[in-house]
């Protein structure tokens, strides 16, 4: 997956280790020739320390088959350096024009997410209610969009949008420095230690089956809410995510 380095990639990623600490082993090249680089780019901060930070180009989403898919690209990838070049600390914005005008072919050097990095994302079913059964219909489910570990909230904050469709406007939206429109305003819930998430269950419907969790905000901030959805491997992720923020202990523990 992906090309080894480059002596001008080693030598932009020495560089690149003054701003944010860089393991080499964990970065490989792909050299773009006319191709669409075939990924979807979003900012995110990365701490550097108590209170600094400094903003990433990420990789939120790969299409597939395209050149990056082959050459092994991954969700979560950082975008460390271009043409022998480091980017880290330039802005977003001047990633995305570095990347645009650059000659081709192109080297881009990629910094490999490590384990339990990058958005926790994906379509879901909510309802919010006290009762602790799923819905009795799946037309009684609301349709919509979850995001854990986004740029837009702090990395705890589970954020759950109508759609994709709107949750990319709000990352656009935030990302002009402008506030988010009442239509674009998601459910927040700052996930932590007196939060609980129940184990997964599963309803079967007449139109298929819907995985689901009920999350139990403190009693002061709010009612349970229930997160399903058709996805198994996705809600699994976000159910492991959720609980190794909350209180929750893990399956078997006490």
């Amino acid at each position: 997956s992906g090309a080894r380095l480059s002596d001008a990639s080693r030598a932009a990623l020495e560089e690149c280790s003054q701003t944010v600490q860089v393991n080499e082993e964990n970065c490989y090249d792909v050299r773009y020739d006319y191709s669409k680089m075939g990924v979807v780019l979003e900012p995110r901060f990365q701490w550097t320390g108590v209170a600094t930070r400094v903003e990433r180009t990420v990789v939120l989403k790969v299409v597939q088959s395209s050149y990056s898919d082959v050459a092994g690209v991954t969700e979560a990838d950082r975008v460390a350096a271009l043409n022998g070049r480091c980017v880290i600390g330039m802005s977003h914005a001047a990633v995305l024009e570095a990347l645009r005008t650059a000659e081709r072919p192109m080297v881009v050097t990629y910094e490999r997410a490590r384990p339990g990095e990058g958005s926790v994302l994906g379509e879901c079913l909510t309802k919010v209610n006290i009762s602790p059964t799923a819905p009795w219909r799946l037309t009684d489910w609301d349709e919509g969009y979850f995001v854990l570990r986004s740029h837009i909230a702090a990395e705890h904050v589970l954020l759950l949008f109508p759609s994709r469709a709107v949750y990319e406007d709000a990352v656009e939206t935030v990302y002009r420095g402008e506030e988010l429109p009442v239509e674009q305003q998601p459910q927040s819930y700052e996930i932590g230690p007196l939060y609980n998430v129940t184990p997964l269950r599963t309803k079967q419907y007449a139109d298929g089956v819907v995985h689901w969790m009920v999350l139990k905000p403190p009693i002061v901030i709010g009612k349970p809410i229930k997160i399903g959805g058709r996805n198994l491997p996705e809600l699994r992720r976000l159910h492991e995510a959720i609980r190794a923020l909350s209180a929750t202990p893990a399956p078997g523990g006490g």
